[in-house]
């Protein structure tokens, strides 16, 4: 009985901390905070980025960080991608 009484509290920690990793988690190769590196933008591992996959990725961050209660500051005035396309 001892033992049953000390494994339901780690158990228990261990589905909430699972639980919460799990709540408006964000792919690993988007950084939470700065610059999003190229190869995150690049899914089609192309070389090139298109609009569509700037466009996802942005989404990505700003929706992940809407459901966490912080949304991104400046949002509404963030360049569009055609202000980072040179060609």
């Amino acid at each position: 009985m001892n033992s049953i009484m000390k494994a339901i509290p780690v158990a228990l920690i261990a589905a909430l901390v699972g639980a919460s990793s799990a709540i408006g988690a964000q792919p690993a190769d988007i950084p939470e905070r700065g610059p999003i590196p190229f190869a995150a933008y690049d899914k089609d591992g192309s070389g090139f980025i298109s609009p569509e996959e700037f466009n996802a990725v942005r989404g990505q961050r700003m929706a992940t960080r809407a459901a966490e209660g912080r949304p991104m500051r400046g949002a509404a005035s963030a360049p569009a991608f055609s202000a980072f396309d040179a060609d």
